[in-house]
């Protein structure tokens, strides 16, 4: 058996990089499937974790990597505890406390009337200073490993919708569903901060990716050949939802592995979407992207098999 293409879902403990991962699992497909590591497919991931964090990582599979980009911004839900009256550099506690504050007297109403007006109202997050977000062609936690401060502009971002789990000051642990590139550390601290006091994460984990659910993860110790065959494995045919999707002719599939745009466009006139996937037969052929005057032309070719 070789590794196949397609989605795999990684359920990533605390403590390493999503890079460290990456190479974590080289080295346990490498074992499981007794392949050099030279000989592996190509491997990625949709979205990294915090090393801090935990939860569900998307890690792309050899003809996988080619759709990696279609999932980068894509919706994402995290469970997070957030200690009040606390500040460190991070917007967690694996650094350490900065400056500390009093916390008032808080009841379940008064967190949740602060949290929906997240959702209720434009929501302007500023990047935090430790973050992989590029300023001047580096990562923003490079500069401040170099004792230089470059805050980024605040971005609008879009909260879906949250709830909460508990609430035990100082502490108050939720789940929120948000849109990609949000950050759930600068999320908690502009919550404390709408509490009157400071905040920072004491747990971070991400239950969900687009439609990939943690509960269908599998460990890096737990990996092997048979969670191929299980709901931890996203095969290229599965990745995308029925409402991304259109099935496709035989006729046209092999218009477009001749390269072939003119027949594309009757396909899916009536999508939404700035991309949709054919499929042809239980396969997944290719993506088409919309051109700004609403045409579709071929965005991406899988291999044919």
């Amino acid at each position: 058996m070789s590794i196949p293409s397609g989605f795999l879902l990684i359920d990533k403990r605390p403590g390493p990089t999503s890079a460290g991962v990456l190479r974590d699992l080289e080295n346990r497909l490498s074992a499981v499937f007794e392949t050099p590591r030279k000989m592996l497919p190509r491997i990625g991931h949709t979205g990294t974790l915090d090393p801090f964090a935990e939860g569900l990582l998307v890690v792309a599979l050899n003809e996988g990597t080619k759709l990696v980009r279609y999932f980068q911004s894509c919706d994402k839900t995290y469970e997070a505890r957030l200690q009040l009256g606390v500040r460190t550099q991070s917007g967690d506690l694996s650094n350490e406390v900065l400056e500390r504050a009093p916390v008032p007297s808080l009841t379940l109403d008064r967190v949740e009337q602060a949290f929906q007006s997240f959702i209720t109202g434009p929501y302007e997050q500023v990047p935090p200073l430790v973050s992989a977000k590029k300023i001047d062609g580096k990562r923003s936690l490079d500069w401040l490993r170099e004792g230089i401060e470059k805050p980024k502009p605040a971005e609008l971002k879009k909260i879906h919708a949250f709830s909460s789990i508990a609430i035990q000051s100082p502490t108050y642990h939720f789940s929120a569903s948000v849109e990609g590139g949000t950050y759930i550390r600068t999320l908690g601290e502009d919550l404390a901060k709408k509490l009157g006091t400071l905040g920072a994460l004491e747990t971070l984990r991400r239950t969900r990716v687009d439609r990939f659910d943690a509960a269908n993860a599998v460990t890096l110790d737990a990996l092997d050949r048979s969670t191929f065959e299980s709901p931890a494995f996203v095969p290229l045919s599965r990745i995308f939802a029925p409402s991304e999707s259109a099935e496709i002719s035989s006729e046209i599939e092999d218009h477009i592995y001749a390269g072939r745009q003119r027949p594309l466009q009757a396909i899916a006139p009536g999508s939404s979407r700035s991309w949709i996937a054919l499929h042809r037969a239980g396969r997944l052929i290719a993506i088409l992207g919309r051109e700004p005057d609403g045409s579709w032309k071929i965005d991406r070719v899988m291999v044919k098999i």
